[in-house]
């Protein structure tokens, strides 16, 4: 027996977060195929058998579904053994469209399982990981699905409203020392060198190759003359020593969930790499000042940016550096992210002067050397 699964429940595993936030725009609506979902149960009751009762939801949002597709499941039934029973998430790997065409789809659950295994970094289970692309026109693994809340834009909307400034900085100062557990994690150990871009050269030159790549062959030339310059200057000044750490990429805390204003997951691994912890923290940072550059006020509790370097140099015993480098890389990537979003049909291609849009204002500000923040 198939029947749906409602949707109007907590935050989960594999609800991604709009990557430019809704301060550049919120790309359209994708779902995940309805198609598959009879092939997904006949491929799930070979695993927990015919007697099971499966419920299965595609996922349906604005703003979310760009890198794969997402389903909704929910096994019960008193034939069903106890590690088959429970609510689930299926991620499926986008093979047309996604938005981010080389990403490494594999590598994702394998970053989940060896955080899981051998970190205190909290991560979904991964049940199981089929790689037969055959069975549902592309390869996916099914992990749990975690009670959590995830976190919205630093405004007065949503959950975050309600709570207190104390309340507030203990979710962000739990979500800073989650991610210097991610930095800590020892890579190598788990044989994650797949992640690295550079071949022989530093991190950062193979990482850029990337970007362009992706600017130039996948994406709309959107503000080609401030993205080319910026290209340009982050080639010439490459940091010449470089900490390799294990980055998550898409590193915010919208991408988190919460509990009891603990950190109970860490989503979406579709941008993760190998290369410095300052890509993580500036991609963090550069995120909520492009939110408060289009007027969202930060909440009280939620902590300066210097404090936020502050906590994580406290939690990681490290000191950042080079943040100006790495925050112009971070509005790069959110603006080469915007063109490709403009080549999927997902945001409007149509020309927009510099200044009505943050991310590309305040990359060429970048370019032209103006650094100068709040706080």
């Amino acid at each position: 027996m198939q029947t749906s699964v409602p949707t109007s429940v907590s935050s989960s595993p594999g609800d991604e977060v709009v990557p430019l936030s809704a301060a550049v725009g919120v790309p359209g609506r994708r779902t995940a195929r309805t198609d598959l979902v009879p092939r997904i149960e006949a491929w799930l009751r070979e695993r927990v058998g015919q007697r099971a009762q499966i419920a299965i939801a595609p996922r349906e949002a604005e703003g979310g579904g760009f890198s794969s597709d997402l389903y909704f499941i929910q096994v019960s039934g008193s034939a069903v053994g106890e590690r088959e029973r429970g609510n689930w998430v299926l991620r499926r790997e986008r093979t047309q469209d996604s938005l981010f065409p080389l990403a490494d789809f594999a590598a994702e659950s394998q970053i989940q399982q060896a955080l899981g295994r051998s970190s205190s970094v909290p991560v979904p289970d991964i049940l199981w990981v089929e790689d037969d692309p055959e069975v549902l026109d592309g390869r996916f693994y099914v992990m749990s699905r975690i009670r959590g809340d995830a976190l919205p834009h630093l405004n007065d909307r949503g959950w975050i409203a309600g709570a207190s400034p104390s309340q507030r900085a203990t979710l962000w100062c739990g979500g800073l020392q989650t991610l210097a557990a991610i930095h800590a994690f020892d890579w190598r150990r788990a044989d994650l060198g797949r992640l690295r871009r550079d071949g022989d050269r530093a991190q950062l030159a193979g990482d850029l190759d990337y970007w362009e790549w992706l600017y130039d062959h996948q994406s709309e030339p959107a503000f080609a003359p401030v993205v080319r310059s910026a290209f340009d200057r982050l080639r010439r000044a490459i940091p010449e020593e470089e900490p390799c750490a294990l980055c998550w990429g898409d590193a915010r805390h919208q991408n988190m969930l919460f509990r009891d204003w603990q950190c109970v997951a860490v989503l979406d691994w579709e941008m993760a790499t190998l290369g410095a912890p300052e890509t993580d923290v500036a991609f963090l940072l550069t995120s909520c000042r492009v939110i408060e550059e289009s007027g969202i006020e930060r909440l009280d509790g939620f902590p300066s940016r210097a404090e936020t370097v502050r906590l994580y140099e406290t939690f990681s015993g490290r000191r950042l550096r080079n943040l100006d480098y790495y925050e112009g890389f971070a509005l790069l990537r959110m603006l080469v992210i915007q063109a490709r979003f403009m080549r999927l049909g997902l945001m409007p291609s149509a020309p927009q002067p510099i200044e009505e849009n943050v991310v590309a204002r305040l990359l060429r500000d970048f370019v032209d050397g103006a650094t100068s923040r709040g706080g």
